[in-house]
């Protein structure tokens, strides 16, 4: 456990490369910076591939374990890379152990975290049964997969691209969480601040987002340049972003000097939710990029780079999203005529910017931490040797500010509420708690059709993000535990804010003057 209450303990076993790209990480990172804001100890486990990210994730601020570097190699460059097995860079039962040897020391995980398209449930079951063996438990488990080509022992599967809700499920067991679609996606906090759909910040932008990821392999960040050079107006400007191993980028850098002003060249890790909120149109891979394109509503030009991206960027162009040009190659005069396109067809450009930003809202990442976060969430009911404890978080300031009764409890007074409450069968007491930590109070009031609920967390767990978890864990066992209960109100003071944010992120809905949250809306898994 972490040494912050209510903290959870997170290791994160994933890979980057030339070969592999940077999406893996980059989409890690931004779970692993949510879940840190909220209190929790993450890990890194990565090998030292060529190309790795190890030194980025470590200026973020985590620990790092670096695994030795690949006995299995493959050709970065090849137009057709080999099986994905090969992209773990040892054979799986040396990359178990590895990461085993790394992580099972002195202290039980909460979570592990897989983000790689080498591992499957063989590599995961041995994990977790060593996590057993060693400290009598096993950690939960979220895989983030979109190859639905191996199976996986998780307990949530994330797949955030737009593609069909039953192929996992022959994939994952039965009581598997899946999170599927964009509206999962993993996008850093800054996209949904700077999201905007009027149609007037669109129309007064003028740049052109041309970005590839990873190593661009295939030389399409160069063709694109020369394609808006040859067919933009005079007032448009490129926005080129490129990694240093890109094999053209000298000859980007000679064309970038010649368009002078009219392109910005960014070599590395650049602020994208920044150089995004700057441009109307992008042409780019249809990698994990996708989604921070469309959550701020640019109207895309895709070209595949990988045939997992193929499927991906056929369901959006379907969905009317996207225009897609097909798998990288030669595709000059095609990303010409796409561009024109979009310029002479205003339309057009709207059209795709607001079914992109229909399918993707940039709020995934947070909706991923709630159900991580409401996972470690359980529920006891409530009895006399707790009074004590109940009495002193109810007491706290706090939790009186936001209270409608904000006066300071009597012990005796409160002693007896405890007495009846235990005693009426119309009211259920419960106790929550976040990974065997008592961390706050659910009381609901049950009535012919429907309950009452009331939460208030201990003043520790007050920042750390598990009001909406508890609220939603509560009523689940509400539904579970009282067939009759058709849904459950809550009534929150109008200035507490943070309660009702809770509460909506929760399920709950406004209904007059109080927040309901009918039993329909309770899933089973999740989907976009």
């Amino acid at each position: 456990m972490s040494d912050q209450p209510g903290g959870l303990r997170i290791a994160i076993r994933t890979d980057g490369s030339h070969g592999i790209g940077s999406g893996h990480v980059m989409r890690c990172l931004t779970l692993a910076d949510a879940l840190a804001a909220r209190g929790a100890v993450v890990e890194f486990v990565s090998r030292l591939h060529t190309g790795h990210l190890c030194d980025m994730m470590e200026e973020r601020g985590y620990m790092v374990h670096r695994l030795a570097e690949p006995a299995l190699l493959f050709n970065a460059s090849a137009s057709h890379p080999p099986a994905h097995w090969q992209w773990l860079g040892a054979d799986a039962s040396v990359d178990v152990a590895q990461t085993a040897a790394c992580l099972l020391t002195d202290s039980a995980w909460d979570w592990l975290v897989v983000d790689h398209y080498a591992i499957e449930s063989a590599w995961e079951s041995a994990f977790l049964q060593a996590h057993q063996d060693r400290f009598g438990s096993k950690p939960r488990l979220l895989v983030i997969d979109d190859l639905a080509d191996r199976p996986h022992c998780c307990d949530i599967l994330l797949d955030q691209n737009l593609q069909p809700s039953g192929r996992y499920t022959p994939l994952v067991p039965r009581d598997c969480q899946t999170l599927l679609g964009p509206h999962f996606a993993l996008l850093r906090p800054a996209f949904s601040r700077q999201r905007t759909d009027t149609r007037s910040a669109h129309a007064s932008r003028k740049g052109v987002l041309l970005y590839f990821g990873g190593s661009d392999a295939q030389d399409m960040t160069l063709q694109a340049l020369e394609a808006f050079a040859a067919v933009t107006p005079h007032d448009m400007v490129a926005i080129v972003v490129v990694s240093a191993a890109c094999p053209t980028l000298q000859s980007i850098r000679l064309l970038a000097q010649d368009l002078g002003d009219r392109c910005q060249l960014h070599v590395g890790i650049a602020d994208m939710a920044f150089l995004m909120r700057q441009c109307r149109i992008a042409v780019g891979a249809a990698g994990s990029t996708t989604w921070e394109r469309f959550s701020l509503g640019l109207a895309s030009i895709l070209v595949s780079v990988a045939d997992n991206q193929i499927a991906v960027a056929m369901a959006v162009a379907e969905a009317g999203a996207a225009m897609y040009l097909g798998r990288a190659g030669h595709l000059g005069q095609p990303l010409r005529n796409a561009l024109a396109s979009l310029l002479d067809q205003p339309l057009l450009e709207s059209a795709l910017r607001n079914a992109a930003m229909a399918l993707c809202d940039g709020k995934g990442t947070d909706r991923v931490v709630r159900q991580m976060l409401q996972a470690a969430i359980t529920l006891r009911p409530a009895g006399p040797n707790d009074a004590r404890m109940l009495f002193e978080w109810r007491n706290s300031p706090p939790v009186r500010a936001a209270s409608f009764e904000s006066g300071e409890l009597e012990w005796d007074s409160h002693l007896a509420w405890m007495q009846q409450s235990l005693a009426n069968p119309q009211r259920h007491l419960l106790v929550a708690q976040a990974n065997g930590q008592d961390c706050g109070c659910v009381r609901f009031d049950t009535h012919a059709d429907h309950a009452v609920i009331s939460v208030y967390l201990a003043p520790q767990f007050l920042q750390l993000g598990l009001g909406s978890a508890v609220i939603a864990t509560g009523s689940r066992w509400l539904f579970d535990t009282v067939p009759a209960a058709g849904y459950v109100s809550a009534e929150v003071m109008p200035a507490n804010q943070a309660s009702l944010r809770a509460f909506e992120r929760a399920g709950f809905l406004p209904d007059r003057h109080r927040l309901r949250y009918t039993r329909a809306v309770v899933p089973s898994s999740s989907t976009a």
